[in-house]
């Protein structure tokens, strides 16, 4: 059976992550483009018709991922979505926020909501560290993002992950 440690250190720092946190505890003080309000941001993460100047994180993180190497047989891969199937990290996370904070100002359904999008996120981070030779700019920046306690809600700037800045969600 696959365990974490059978990762190398890089990528065990975002399993913890998603089992241990901390997620969303305190205010990062860094992000230039900063949302304070949780629900306006989610609003923002989950609108595909996002206006102008801001862009739909989904489609740039899109974007970026396409250029994370994945063949079908990889081992690596392989392992990775074994030690998904083992681990339930969505739940862990839906657990987390549940128990924390957070949970005073989002309903159950939101706290699901929100846990599944970060949760998309950090395994495409864990992936990234995993399957490419460095890290990736955009994922290695979003990972940043989670750590200094924020959640990356919407993008502004070009049409693409190399132009532009993640608009920040933090407390």
């Amino acid at each position: 059976m696959i365990s974490e440690n059978d990762f190398p250190i890089n990528v065990q720092e975002i399993f913890h992550l998603m089992k241990d946190g901390p997620l969303l505890q305190t205010t990062d003080r860094i992000s230039e483009e900063r949302i304070l309000d949780i629900h306006k941001a989610m609003y923002m993460q989950q609108d595909e018709d996002i206006k102008k100047p801001y862009r739909f994180i989904i489609d740039i993180t899109e974007d970026a991922s396409g250029e994370i190497e994945s063949p079908p047989f990889d081992e690596k891969r392989k392992k990775l979505t074994e030690l998904i199937g083992n681990i339930n990290y969505f739940e862990h996370l839906r657990e987390y926020f549940s128990k924390h904070a957070i949970s005073k100002i989002l309903d159950p359904q939101e706290i699901t909501d929100i846990s599944e999008a970060i949760y998309e996120d950090l395994i495409l981070c864990a992936k990234a560290r995993l399957m490419m030779p460095s890290s990736h700019p955009y994922f290695e920046k979003m990972l940043d993002v989670y750590l200094r306690q924020g959640f990356p809600c919407a993008w502004i700037g070009g049409k693409n992950w190399k132009k532009g800045d993640f608009v920040v969600y933090s407390r």
